[in-house]
């Protein structure tokens, strides 16, 4: 975040930057930032399913559990080979640990990163990152379904606590696997397998960026093209036998992450054309509603706490009350000047929010740029009413281009200032009479 009047910057975001604005007031304060209620109170819950998942783990590594099959009946070679494919309450124990406390990591880390998405979020859609007001079909999705807002809270507590759960079981699963003697061959098997491929993209990759990228490719081209197809045939030849493992392990990477953000509702997990069935732009089915849900309560807070919507009722109010003493038409001349000669960055917004500005905003640069040797064009139209307290004389000024014809809107200009004349002139016949 860099000041719009001089060169200091401030490195933004994190949770112990957001958490010490939010409890300093600034965030509220100089920003205007607001965090909606249902966030605050999910994040709270989320609090509450990380002390389950520690109870519950704890719980489950101090049960007794019964490790050897006793059975009088069977024979002692029997019970023997069936101890031996039993699984032993170590083996247990580790992998519930280990898949909980991955679990356990992964919760906490959802619990750390919403207060600091739910601001950047905000930060995005008033920078104009994330499209709202100039995207009317964004926008209208976003007005559509308010109530959609209230499971923002469940969807929290769950998507957390099923997080936990889901990682556990995937982690504590590959341990457990990995230690069991009648899959440990295959998982050990499995792993060599993925160290034999890993080595061998490693010893790939070195070789395409050192000696084929730099020497038979320049960019989108080849700077020798009959090597570079050469390696290209054999490239996709040998990814033919790979991309079996390849897939696999995209397949692995897709359920993990999966998982792993369940819980993370503020932010979109599939993309735009995935995450509906159906016309993209046209009616379907969203497979993953929540995050759209989440940035509906943040602009429902900023529909109600944004600065300038508190600035902006605090005019209307001011207006309602005082009527016609406020705002009028030199106040609003006198704030222009003040904000193009104190503050002439907010100018480009003004252009950006209303485009139909840019081109009289170019033309009126362009007249106040001084050239030597050259006189500044003269305006298209200019009048000016004098006023004298005997009489009043209307003069309008025109330039050599006053042979265009006027618009609508300079026609009406010209009858206002027609009004304004006669109200001024009427106005002084009454001072007159009276003081006769």
């Amino acid at each position: 975040q860099q000041s719009a009047t001089t060169c200091e910057q401030e490195k933004i975001g994190g949770f112990v930057w957001a958490l010490k604005e939010y409890w300093s007031g600034r965030l509220h304060n100089e920003a205007g930032i607001f965090i909606p209620s249902n966030i605050l109170a999910g994040n709270f819950a989320q609090g509450i399913v990380i002390l389950f998942v520690i109870v519950f783990t704890v719980n489950l590594s101090v049960v007794e559990w019964e490790e050897e099959l006793t059975d009088d009946t069977l024979d002692d070679d029997i019970a023997l080979m069936i101890n031996s494919y039993v699984p032993t309450k170590t083996q247990i124990l580790i992998a519930i640990n280990v898949g909980f406390g991955f679990g356990l990591v992964s919760t906490i880390n959802i619990w750390f990163a919403y207060l600091p998405s739910t601001i950047s979020t905000t930060l995005k859609f008033r920078t104009g990152l994330i499209p709202s007001l100039k995207d009317p079909r964004i926008f209208q999705q976003y007005r559509f379904a308010q109530d959609t807002t209230a499971a923002i809270f469940g969807s929290m507590f769950w998507g957390s606590l099923y997080t936990a759960f889901a990682v556990a079981v995937l982690i504590g699963g590959i341990t457990f696997f990995s230690m069991w003697s009648l899959t440990s061959p295959f998982m050990f098997g499995l792993y060599a397998t993925l160290l034999g491929l890993l080595i061998t993209v490693s010893v790939k990759i070195l070789f395409m960026m050192f000696f084929v990228r730099r020497r038979w490719f320049a960019g989108f081209y080849r700077s020798k093209p009959l090597n570079a197809n050469f390696i290209n045939v054999c490239m996709e030849a040998w990814n033919v036998a790979l991309a079996t493992g390849f897939m696999l392990g995209r397949m692995l990477m897709l359920i993990l992450a999966t998982a792993i953000n369940v819980g993370r509702i503020d932010r979109p997990f599939l993309a735009e054309g995935s995450n509906k069935i159906g016309e993209i732009d046209g009616p379907g089915l969203h497979l993953d509603y929540y995050p759209v849900s989440f940035r509906k309560a943040i602009l429902q807070a900023e529909a109600h706490r944004h600065p300038f919507v508190e600035r902006l009722g605090m005019m209307y109010m001011m207006k309602l009350r005082h009527g016609t003493r406020f705002a009028r038409t030199s106040g609003s001349i006198w704030r222009l000047l003040f904000t193009f000669a104190l503050m002439p960055w907010l100018r480009r917004y003004r252009i950006t929010a209303r485009p139909e500005l840019e081109d009289e905003n170019d033309e009126i640069e362009s007249k106040a740029k001084f050239k030597m040797g050259r006189q500044l064009p003269p305006p298209k139209r200019r009048y000016s009413v004098a006023v004298n307290a005997s009489d009043i004389t209307t003069e309008v000024v025109e330039s050599d281009n006053a042979s265009k014809p006027s618009s609508p809107s300079e026609n009406e200009e010209i009858r206002a200032l027609k009004l304004e004349v006669e109200a001024l002139k009427s106005e002084i016949e009454r001072l007159k009479s009276s003081a006769t």
